[in-house]
C-alpha cells in the first residue's frame, strides 16, 4: 500500500497469511506510522517501506528509526526507488540502521536496477548482515517498473552457491518460459539509457518513461532530467 491511496481501516481483524508493505514519503511519515501501528494491532505482520531511503540524512534517519522501534514491525526495508545506490551508499545506510534498529526487526532490501547495480549491492548486504535477518526483494526475470529488479533466478544461484543454499531453479525458468517470456514481449522491462540518466540524477524512473513515451532520444532527455526540480 502506498501511503494514502487506501484506508486500513478497512482491513479486518487477521484472518490469512497476508503481509503488508506501507510505502511511505519522507512527508508523510506520521500518517504512515499510525497506519502501520493500527495493521500491527490487527495481528498482520508489516513491512515499513520508507521511499528513497537513500534521500534521508542521519538526523532524519535516526528519527525514523527510533519510531519505527516503538511500533515494532515485522521488517524495515531499505528502498532504492531511483536505482541510483552504489555499494557504499548501502553499506552507510545498513551501518546506521543496523546499530540503532532493534535486533528482531528484520532488514529488507528492495533496489530498482537503473544502474544495473541491485544485484551487486545485494551481495554486498550478505556479506555483512551477519547477525540480523535479511530479506532481499527479487522478482523473476527481473521483472518490474522501468529497468526491472533483482532478477529471482540470479539471487536464487548465489544463494544455493554461496550460502549453502538448496533453491529449485527449474520452477523459476518454467515460469519465465510459459508465463513471463510472454508479458515481456508485449510490455518490455530492463535497462535503458534514460533509466540511467534518471538515476545518476537521483529522478524517479517515471520522468523517464514519460519522456520515452512522448519520444524524446536519450541526447534530449541527458538535457532535461537535471532540470527537473
Amino acid at each position: 500500500i502506498n501511503q494514502g491511496d487506501y484506508d486500513v481501516k478497512k482491513i479486518k481483524e487477521k484472518s490469512n497469511n497476508l503481509i503488508f508493505r506501507i510505502a511511505f514519503k519522507k512527508e508523510n511519515i506520521n500518517e504512515a506510522l499510525n497506519d502501520c501501528s493500527y495493521l500491527i494491532n490487527k495481528g498482520y505482520d508489516i513491512f515499513i517501506n520508507p521511499m528513497h531511503t537513500n534521500f534521508y540524512d542521519k538526523k532524519e534517519l535516526l528519527s525514523l528509526l527510533k519510531k519505527i522501534n516503538n511500533i515494532k514491525p515485522f521488517a524495515f526495508t531499505i528502498a532504492d526507488i531511483t536505482g541510483a545506490m552504489k555499494e557504499k551508499d548501502v553499506l552507510e545506510l545498513f551501518n546506521i540502521i543496523n546499530n540503532e534498529l532493534y535486533s528482531n526487526i528484520k532488514l529488507c532490501f528492495h533496489s530498482h536496477n537503473n544502474l544495473q547495480l541491485s544485484f551487486s549491492n545485494a551481495q554486498a548486504l550478505l556479506k555483512i548482515c551477519n547477525e540480523r535477518d535479511l530479506i532481499i526483494d527479487s522478482t523473476i526475470f527481473g521483472m518490474g517498473r522501468g529497468a526491472g529488479n533483482i532478477q529471482t533466478e540470479h539471487l536464487i544461484q548465489y544463494l544455493n552457491d554461496n550460502y549453502t543454499k538448496d533453491y529449485n531453479l527449474i520452477p523459476i525458468l518454467k515460469t519465465i518460459d510459459e508465463i513471463i517470456n510472454p508479458i515481456y514481449k508485449i510490455t518490455p522491462w530492463g535497462y535503458s539509457v534514460p533509466y540511467y540518466l534518471a538515476a545518476t540524477n537521483n529522478c524517479h524512473p517515471n520522468y523517464a518513461s514519460y519522456l520515452l513515451d512522448k519520444g524524446f532520444s536519450d541526447k534530449e532527455i541527458s538535457k532535461i532530467i537535471p532540470q527537473i526540480k
